[in-house]
This record gives structure tokens, sequence and C-alpha cells, in this order.
């Protein structure tokens, strides 16, 4: 961080940020799409415990399942009470369900777990682990470090679930999804030219770097972390990369 944005932000604290509306808003609407996020992996990790169990996998991925919901229903609240701190005002959550449509098996779990495990949550903890070395609001910078602490677990479950299917002979099958995992996880928005906000520094100390700065973290992650990591086990990336060297979402997806 260099001097002058130290100084812009140095005494700047959430009390500080609620008189200035522009940055507010942002923040705010950032831990109330936060919040929503928790409140569909809490969901989301029971649905996927619950099929565990029912297609026989070893116990200890169903307990860290279930361990990873609750702690993701922890994160909600977490979410939902920086939001309000920041005006954000009332928040309600639609019911989740993520029980598969159809016939469903260990190749469809496998799917489920890499595209939510080993993509979005180690892009997660990328995002968070990063964003955190500029935040100088302590109220959140203490609830960045909570969200991250379990992220990193809930990173670690998807790859380990992956090195055991990968040893039950399954995943030979996933490459061709990999694009779709990709556009489902990443909002179009990453790839877009916006001008720099009025308002970037304090949005930085805050949790909220430019989008140049996501984009490039986002490659890095994908090059580095990810994609050696799947072809370390046995799922080839030729899909992956070619949806990286020009990004495309069905139509109606652009608008997210």
């Amino acid at each position: 961080m260099d001097a002058a944005r130290g100084r812009a932000t140095e005494e700047l604290g959430v009390n500080a940020l609620l008189d200035n509306e522009r940055a507010r808003a942002r923040i705010a609407l950032i831990w109330k799409m936060r919040a929503v996020g928790e409140h569909q992996s809490t969901a989301r990790f029971a649905a996927y415990a619950k099929r565990m169990r029912e297609l026989g996998v070893p116990p200890h991925f169903q307990d860290e399942a279930f361990a990873a919901s609750e702690q993701e229903l922890r994160h909600r609240e977490v979410c939902v009470e920086m939001a309000q701190r920041l005006r954000y005002g009332e928040i309600t959550f639609e019911t989740q369900d993520f029980t598969p449509i159809g016939p469903h098996g260990p190749a469809n779990l496998l799917a489920d777990m890499v595209a939510f495990g080993c993509l979005v949550e180690t892009l997660n903890v990328a995002q968070l682990s990063t964003f955190l070395r500029d935040i100088t609001e302590p109220e959140i910078r203490q609830a960045t470090r909570k969200l991250l602490a379990d992220e990193v677990g809930h990173s670690r479950l998807g790859w380990a679930y992956l090195a055991w299917a990968h040893g039950q002979g399954e995943g030979r099958l996933l490459a061709p999804h990999l694009p779709y995992m990709l556009w489902e996880a990443v909002p179009p928005s990453l790839f877009a030219e916006i001008p720099p906000h009025p308002e970037e520094a304090v949005l930085l100390a805050m949790g909220d770097p430019p989008i140049p700065t996501r984009r490039a973290l986002f490659f890095k992650t994908m090059n580095e972390v990810v994609l050696p990591g799947l072809e370390a086990h046995g799922v080839a990336t030729d899909h992956a990369r070619a949806w990286l060297e020009n990004p495309t979402w069905p139509r109606g997806h652009e608008a997210r």
C-alpha cells in the first residue's frame, strides 16, 4: 500500500464508512451477496453429505461435509451482521434444494464436489486471503478472517474427495464439463472493462479491490493451483484452458 493510500485509509473505520455513501452502499451489497452465497452453501454441503451417505462414501467425508454445512451457516450470520452494520437493511433467504434432478450416482457427486470444493472454494480462499492483506478496517478484517479460516478446510475437502475418487477409478469423464463449472462459478463482470471507482482506495481498504486485480488473481489461481491440481488427479484440462482463452456464457447468463 502506498503512502497516499495509507494516509487516506489508516483512520477509516466502519463508522467513517457510514458517512461515505458510495463506498458504504457497495461494501454493504458485497456482504449481503456473501450472506446469500453462504446460505446456499449451507444447503449445498448438507445435500452433498446426504448423497455421500446414500452412496456409501467413507464416513469421514460425510462428517466433513456436514461440518462444512454448519460452518457455512455461521458464515451466513457473520455476513448478515456485517451487512446490517453497514445499513444494508433486511436480508431474506429462499429455500435451497440441491437434490439432483433425475438419476444420480458417484459421477454426479464427484462433479459437484469438484465444481464447488476444488473450484469455487479454492477461488474463495485465494480471494479472501489476498484481499485480507489490504483490509485496514478492523471489523471487516475480523469478519473476513472468520470466513477464511473455514473456507480453507472446504477447499481441502473438495481436493481430498477428488483424490479418493480418483483412487476409485472415477474422474476421467470430468474434462468436458469443466467449462460449464467455470461459467457457473465466475461472473461475466469479472471480464468487463469497468472504469475505476471514485472511491477505489477506500474500497480496497474495505476488502473490495478493482476488477483488474480480481481478474489477475483469478487467472493466477486457475493456472497455478486449480488446473495443476486437476491434472495431478487424472483430469484433463484442455477444455478448461480453451474456455480461459475465450470465456463465454450461455445466452441470458451474461446478466448475472
